[in-house]
């Protein structure tokens, strides 16, 4: 089973920066990313069911 990086910062760990991984920084914050990208497209969605 893979992480939600897809295993791309450990590859990256061992071949490019020398056995220390790279997380990047919506790992940390996933819950709140999520949150607001179904916001937005909620959002875009009722803007375009009331243009129509």
């Amino acid at each position: 089973m893979l992480p939600i990086c897809m295993g791309g910062c450990a590859h990256q760990a061992m071949f490019i920066n020398g056995g220390r991984p790279e997380c990047k920084e919506w790992k940390y914050g996933l819950e709140h990313y999520v949150r607001t990208k179904f916001s937005c497209l909620k959002a875009q969605r009722a803007a375009i069911n009331k243009s129509c």
